[in-house]
């Protein structure tokens, strides 16, 4: 977490209503390190196996939204747009991130790589989402008297489900449908 986004996060806390939450997990897959970031820099291999989202489009400025479909009990469904931009740093990490900081919805998806026996590639991945509102009313009728902390603690245990649901399903793909291609 960058010194700004540990900022931003507090003031946002002091300033309405934010819940945080992190997880991370990792897949081994059956192909080279090359390969491997080479899938997860299509944003595809999310809309295709991620659990919880509901699509994603490309804006003209190059980055994408992220539009995420969950529903929340006693209130339906909750649908949450993110702005997220792909980046490739120096070690080949992937990143997928909210520009905006203080964007209301902000997320970070990163996968590192690395090369594990036999053409396979170990993949971790973590991804942490804040959403950050005037009253927690906007999340939830009675998101106020649940707390911050509560449901915070109820997303991270949402995400750590999502990574766990979303490693299975790689596992479970055909090479063609990491590829993107469906199986005849």
């Amino acid at each position: 977490m960058t010194a700004l986004t540990g900022l931003i996060g507090t003031l946002a806390i002091l300033n309405g209503f934010t819940l945080d939450a992190s997880g991370s997990g990792g897949v081994t897959l059956a192909m080279p390190p090359d390969s491997a970031r080479a899938l997860f820099r299509e944003i595809s291999v999310l809309e295709r196996f991620m659990p919880g989202v509901a699509g994603i489009s490309a804006r003209e400025d190059g980055s994408f939204n992220y539009l995420t479909a969950r529903e929340i009990p006693f209130s339906g469904e909750m649908r949450t747009d993110f702005i997220v931009r792909c980046t490739v740093d120096a070690a080949g990490s992937v990143t997928y991130q909210s520009p905006d900081s203080a964007a209301r919805n902000w997320m970070r998806f990163r996968f590192t790589f690395a090369a594990a026996d036999h053409d396979m590639t170990d993949v971790r991945m973590s991804l942490r989402v804040r959403l950050v509102r005037e009253s927690g009313t906007e999340i939830h009728l009675l998101a106020p008297v649940l707390g911050e902390e509560f449901l915070s603690e109820r997303m991270e245990s949402d995400i750590t489900d999502m990574l766990g649901t979303f490693v299975e399903r790689l596992e479970d793909a055909a090479p063609g449908q990491l590829a993107g291609r469906k199986e005849d």
